[in-house]
């Protein structure tokens, strides 16, 4: 005789595995990231609202594939994530962003390489792949601006959730390194893993607007 499977309330679909706890000190709503210029390389601070730092990357030079790692601080003792290149010379690259302590996966980042050229543009996705927002960049003509006669003109996305927009990025506009704030008030109940976000600001600096 034929037993009856249990289902979840959404019939046959397997239920989603829940994401690798957010570290205590991210789990905030504001953030600053301050990249420092090296000769080699570049470090990126992290802060919280209190100017604290949460987190510290410094960026390998000459890698055919990214693998970045972020630490709780800068002398590199506790690995919190990191965001690893999936394929060599990618031009529509994809990064996966991965929790250090449990090596699961947090979510994917997908840059699309065309509209990119014109207008910056990142696809947020959950760890089946799965599209759940996107990064842009603000306005097309400040885009063709900032690529043609007003290359110092601050860069500017909008953070979407499902279609409707949870967030933003502002760089602000300094001599001799890049800042960017990160406003997530949109979002309080942290639909939007704040390391997909840490993650894309380091891939916009390090990638996009190098």
């Amino acid at each position: 005789m034929a037993t009856n499977q249990p289902q979840n309330r959404q019939g046959n679909r397997p239920q989603q595995s829940p994401h690798p706890p957010l570290p205590k000190g991210l789990k905030k709503n504001k953030f600053t990231i301050r990249q420092k210029v090296l000769s080699i390389g570049n470090k990126y601070y992290m802060e919280d609202d209190m100017a604290r730092t949460v987190g510290f990357c410094k960026q390998k030079v000459f890698k055919l594939k990214e693998d970045i790692r972020i630490y709780k601080s800068k002398d590199m003792n506790e690995e919190l994530f990191r965001i690893k290149q999936e394929e060599i010379l990618d031009f529509s690259g994809t990064f996966e962003v991965i929790d250090s302590r449990t090596n699961k996966t947090i979510g994917f980042l997908k840059r699309k390489g065309f509209k990119s050229i014109m207008k910056d543009e990142w696809v947020l996705k959950d760890p089946q792949k799965r599209e759940i927002g996107r990064v842009k960049e603000d306005s097309a003509i400040k885009a063709l601006l900032r690529r043609t006669i007003l290359s110092f003109l601050p860069y500017n996305y909008k953070i979407s959730y499902q279609g409707q927009q949870v967030g933003k990025f502002k760089e602000k506009l300094t001599l001799i390194r890049d800042v960017y704030n990160l406003n997530m008030n949109n979002d309080p109940n942290f639909q939007v893993d704040r390391r997909l976000l840490l993650a894309i600001a380091i891939c916009l600096d390090a990638i996009e607007n190098e």
